[in-house]
């Protein structure tokens, strides 16, 4: 979610959203942050075409546009719950723990979450 999230306002900070930008954006984001391919393109794809395997992710933004990245991005983490990974619990159980969940804002919207 993380990566979604960066690489999202970095494609929006783009003066140029072409298949060779944004394949720069991709891999500056990439050796910045020190991790792999694998470990980003995955999550991107799903949130940009629902699936797994396809075409250059990269020209199939260019053909969307800048917009409709964007909004396909922001959709897929309004349907997960800005969640990658969560963890659900009775947290009427651990002391203070509400409070520190509303102080750090960690409660999903919908449920007795961490986010």
């Amino acid at each position: 979610v993380s990566h979604l999230l960066s690489l999202k306002s970095k494609f929006a900070l783009s003066k140029e959203f072409s298949k060779d930008n944004i394949e720069k954006i991709f891999t500056d984001y990439l050796t910045l942050s020190q991790i792999g391919f694998g470990k980003v393109m995955p999550g991107l794809r799903i949130s940009i075409t629902g699936k797994t395997q396809g075409p250059s992710m990269f020209s199939i933004m260019e053909l969307l546009g800048l917009k409709e990245v964007i909004h396909r991005i922001d959709q897929s983490l309004e349907e997960t719950d800005v969640l990658s990974l969560k963890t659900c619990f009775d947290h009427t159980m651990i002391p203070d723990m509400n409070y520190l969940i509303l102080r750090l804002g960690l409660r999903n919207k919908n449920k007795n979450c961490l986010v």
